[in-house]
């Protein structure tokens, strides 16, 4: 179930829909229109869950997109004219590379 933010909030506003029209529907004195209810509330409470999983994931995403361009910023602006940094450093010092450990 892949979708765009405004069709997440179309959903949502669905959902929020039929629950009012549940409880619109419901009768103290019906105990048929009980069942309904909680039929509907479940339906409801699976659809809604199924949403936020899809929340979740494009919230996933968009959390790494937002750290890869940071990333790529950094190494933008440490790297003039398109070299890492790391490799200008390294070829231009004469002594022994650093040891890692």
């Amino acid at each position: 179930m892949s979708m765009n933010f405004s069709g997440l909030q179309i959903e949502a506003l669905t959902l929020k829909e039929r629950h009012f029209q549940a409880y619109q529907r419901l009768s103290l004195s019906n105990a048929s229109s009980w069942i309904r209810y909680a039929n509907d509330g479940r339906k409801t409470w699976v659809a809604a869950r199924a949403l936020q999983q899809e929340i979740d994931e494009l919230k996933g995403k968009l959390k790494m997109a937002i750290l890869q361009a940071k990333k790529d910023r950094v190494r933008a602006a440490r790297a003039p004219n398109g070299q890492d940094g790391d490799e200008v450093s390294s070829a231009n010092s004469s002594g022994p590379p650093d040891s890692i450990v």
